[in-house]
């Protein structure tokens, strides 16, 4: 029986895991280049996230006093604007980034671009200690990006397999025999549908609500009983095994 759990619970997690994926902002350098402006600054900021970047906000899109996101890292807080372009960047962001970094308190300033910079604007960024993540670098933080989010998704999947057939496994030892049904998530919450073989052990588990919570290590939110002796047990995902899509 206990074998027969563990595939049902593999196969939906590997649906749900499938679909996560999917949803996953997953950029390329293809990608980026077709953005809008706007776009790039939000791609920019998930992709500094993924890179170790912690606070990160993308600043108001008008008035923004030259800085497009800010962030911080190693105790050092970012002022970084972003830039897709066509073309080659002169010293114009690096004269704007420098002139933002005393309006939001920052430390360092740094342009982050799809493409490259001129020797002019090079020579500028040196003298006024400012960070260029040109096309090269921004390459390389994309692929990190992805094997963060790999990561997260091999974590989540590790603790869905483990909570899941838990799940099943307590119950039934309690007399209640059940099997996942389906399994739905977002970035918050979590949400296991059992089919029971009896329909009188609905008010069985919901008595069973503190025990579902050490069991999945998470908070139970709701019990939905559903039609067809299904019952629906929506927990909050504990915030280690969180992702945001």
């Amino acid at each position: 029986m206990v074998v027969a759990i563990v595939i049902g619970v593999i196969i939906f997690i590997s649906m749900v895991c499938t679909i996560y994926r999917k949803l996953h902002r997953k950029y390329t350098l293809k990608q980026l280049d077709k953005m809008d402006g706007h776009q790039f600054e939000y791609a920019c900021a998930d992709i500094l996230k993924a890179n170790g970047y912690k606070h990160v906000k993308v600043t108001r899109s008008s008035g923004d006093f030259g800085v497009d996101v800010i962030a911080e890292k190693d105790k050092v807080r970012y002022a970084i604007q972003c830039k897709r372009y066509n073309h080659k960047l002169d010293n114009t962001p690096i004269q704007e980034v420098v002139g933002g970094l005393a309006y939001y308190q920052c430390d360092k300033g740094a342009v982050m671009t799809n493409q490259y910079f001129t020797e002019p604007a090079k020579q500028l960024a040196q003298v006024n200690d400012i960070e260029l993540l040109d096309r090269d670098t921004l390459s390389h933080m994309v692929d990190k990006t992805e094997k963060s989010f790999d990561d997260k998704l091999n974590l989540f999947r590790s603790y869905l397999t483990g909570s899941s057939t838990m799940l099943v496994a307590y119950l039934e030892k309690c007399g209640i025999y059940s099997r996942i049904e389906d399994i739905n998530t977002n970035t918050k919450t979590l949400s296991f549908t059992l089919k029971l073989k009896f329909a009188d052990d609905i008010e069985n588990i919901k008595a069973k609500k503190k025990a579902i919570s050490k069991i999945t290590k998470a908070k139970v939110i709701d019990i939905v009983q559903n039609e067809n002796d299904m019952i629906t047990i929506i927990v909050r995902t504990p915030r280690k095994y969180r992702i945001k899509s």
